[in-house]
């Protein structure tokens, strides 16, 4: 080995024992990654109110893939497009989305005790996009995927939709279905919902203009709720 490698490889272990000392080892300290217990065979480590967990705990409850590099002192995290490269002692890690690259900030160090490598768990959690949280009560960490936040419904296929959601209801059979949607608001319970004014037809495969009316519907720009117009009454129900 290179002495000036050698060297380097030194001087991180001796930071990473400086900055290991004053850690207390947290045995009632559980970690749950998407609502499930997360077993470890090395108690979470506690310093400056900060939680180090052994990188395998938290990468196998991601379901990441770990590569260690024993040449460097480094350590690889993988999981879909993201890739999280962290040196022993470092404040930076290398971070890759398959969009941006580069160097990031973490709030703590990786080190190694007890032959296990430790890790800064919210600042690795947060950057494969989750949720952290702490109850203090139960002394439980909470790790969890961000929602995927619902795409808004456009006017070209707010149709499309409707009809998906009326079959889920079993309202519609499997027959085909001709959709008009155009920009509405309606006021329902209260609140005043925006999204679009939707007249269904059963489509007639001889003849465009023998399409049999099927009725009206309103769904709102989330596609959470759906209503029915009743004509006589002038009123809307909601069937979704």
């Amino acid at each position: 080995m290179p002495k000036r490698k050698k060297k380097f490889k030194i001087a991180i272990l001796i930071l990473a024992a400086v900055f290991m000392t004053g850690f207390k080892a947290q045995n009632d300290v559980k970690i749950y990654v998407n609502g499930k217990f997360v077993k470890s065979d090395q108690p979470p480590l506690i310093f400056e109110n900060r939680t180090f967990v052994p990188v395998r705990v938290i990468a196998e409850g991601l379901g990441a893939k770990v590569e260690y590099h024993r040449e460097d002192l480094t350590v690889t995290i993988e999981k879909d497009h993201t890739s999280i490269r962290l040196a022993i002692g470092d404040d930076k890690a290398g971070f890759s989305d398959g969009i941006k690259a580069g160097p990031v900030p973490i709030d703590a160090p990786a080190f190694i005790k007890n032959n296990r490598t430790y890790i800064p768990l919210r600042a690795i959690s947060e950057l494969f996009d989750m949720n952290v949280n702490w109850d203090a009560k139960k002394r439980a960490v909470y790790i969890d995927e961000k929602p995927v936040p619902v795409g808004l419904l456009t006017v070209d296929d707010a149709g499309d939709e409707l009809i998906k959601k009326l079959r889920e209801k079993k309202v519609f059979d499997k027959d085909a279905y001709v959709a008009e949607a155009s920009d509405y608001e309606v006021e329902y319970r209260g609140s005043k919902e925006i999204g679009f004014w939707v007249t269904l037809r059963k489509d007639n495969p001889f003849d465009e203009e023998l399409a049999e009316l099927v009725g009206h519907y309103f769904i709102n720009k989330n596609g959470t709720l759906v209503l029915k117009y009743d004509v006589v009454k002038d009123t809307f129900e909601r069937i979704y």
